[in-house]
């Protein structure tokens, strides 16, 4: 019996109890009431408005040409018909080309001015996480379920919102 206490005893020793300090923070929630990132949500939805009504003007156009085109086949030659459809299908394949170079132009900047936001709250994370202990921070997008305890969401946002971040729209070609 002395012997199995002295184990025990030894056992405990020998494990070395040292818990982790953890803490968790919503990605989404903090830059979707980021002032700066609203008002970057703005000016980039004026700007949509802007560039998708000058492209359903275009668009419009195009539809109005493939209808004159397959109206005028019947009175064309065929050479001169498919001479048009040369013509048609170049003009909507650089119509398709501007779609797609502002849908990247769009997604380019989201990305952007969001990194920009992610690297600031990584340097809050840092600085909160030295002065609490911290030793392990997941983002929302890492954990299922988290207690409002561990969440320093509250924390990162008003830090954020001290550093008045400008975000804005690169030059658009």
């Amino acid at each position: 019996m002395r012997y199995i206490i002295i184990v025990f005893i030894l056992c405990l020793l020998a494990f070395n109890v040292n818990s982790q300090k953890i803490a968790t923070f919503q990605f989404a929630l903090i830059i979707e009431n980021l002032e700066s990132y609203k008002d970057f949500k703005i000016q980039l939805n004026k700007f949509k408005e802007i560039k998708f009504s000058e492209l359903n003007k275009e668009e419009e156009l195009l539809v109005s040409k493939k209808k004159e085109l397959e109206e005028s086949k019947i009175i064309l030659s065929e050479i001169k018909y498919l001479s048009k459809v040369s013509e048609f299908n170049e003009q909507k394949k650089n119509f398709e080309k501007k779609v797609n170079n502002l849908n990247n132009y769009l997604k380019e900047n989201i990305e952007i001015n969001e990194n920009k936001i992610l690297k600031e709250i990584v340097n809050i994370i840092r600085k909160i996480s030295l002065e609490n202990g911290i030793d392990i921070v997941f983002s929302d997008e890492q954990y299922f379920l988290t207690s409002d305890t561990i969440d320093i969401s509250g924390k990162i946002y008003n830090d954020l919102n001290k550093l008045n971040i400008i975000l804005q729209l690169s030059e658009y070609e």
